[in-house]
């Protein structure tokens, strides 16, 4: 969205750029990405998002001499102020602040609809083995309001509560997004058996969406909670 891909070297093995990119290298994962790989590249700068990424990482290459840029994604709110600064930085700063106020206007368009509807209970799943959720201090725990939800962690003051199965039964959510899978090609059928709900007298709905759409604190933000508006007010 900000048009700077041509300065881009790098990215995480699960980003949409290396399939339409072949120059990009495979810096490995999200949470544990190959350093030696980072050092060879050279880059000017790396950027990360503070979820995921162990602080060892980020000191271990800050000790390195590599310049690391932290974004924070706590809240919508902080997902603005890190676009406008990134516009700063890459001399980008009108096209930041169009990109910020187009996520603006979406989600004042969904906020306009969301009355009409009931507020369905939601569950957003990262993993399933433990079950890892999306609570409070989370951008999701907002984006699940925007859209006209309830978090059904949202007493769960921490970003990724592990929670237990006799939890699930009793938060018994309408809807279960399962962000474990990031393919949108994935049908019920092939969920492992752990979502065989029916059995434990479960009978939430469960959405499997993708990941690199709903958990990325960018420019696509807007997107991600329109997707989620639309499957959970069918």
């Amino acid at each position: 969205e900000l048009e700077l891909s041509q300065i881009v070297i790098g990215v995480t093995q699960f980003s949409p750029l290396l399939k339409t990119n072949e120059k990009l290298k495979n810096l490995g994962g999200w949470i544990n990405p190959n350093i030696e790989q980072i050092l060879l590249l050279k880059p000017q700068a790396v950027l990360v998002v503070d979820t995921g990424l162990s602080p060892q990482v980020i000191r271990t290459l800050r000790e390195l001499s590599v310049t690391v840029i932290v974004f924070k994604s706590d809240a919508i709110d902080t997902i603005f102020e890190e676009i406008i600064f990134l516009g700063k930085i890459f001399q980008k700063q009108k096209k930041a602040e169009m990109i910020a106020q187009k996520i603006r206007d979406q989600i004042f368009d969904i906020q306009k609809k969301t009355p009409r509807f009931l507020h369905p209970k939601i569950l957003v799943v990262f993993d399933k083995k433990p079950i890892i959720g999306a609570g409070k201090k989370n951008f999701i725990h907002e984006m699940i309001q925007i859209a006209g939800g309830q978090n059904v962690l949202e007493k769960k003051e921490i970003p990724y509560p592990v929670i237990s199965l006799e939890e699930l039964f009793e938060l018994n959510p309408n809807f279960i997004i399962d962000l474990s899978m990031g393919d949108n090609s994935v049908q019920k059928s092939q969920i492992p058996s752990l979502w065989e709900l029916s059995k434990l007298h479960i009978h939430s709905e469960v959405v499997v969406l993708p990941v690199d759409l709903m958990t990325r604190p960018g420019p696509y933000i807007g997107k991600a909670i329109e997707t989620l508006f639309h499957t959970i007010h069918k």
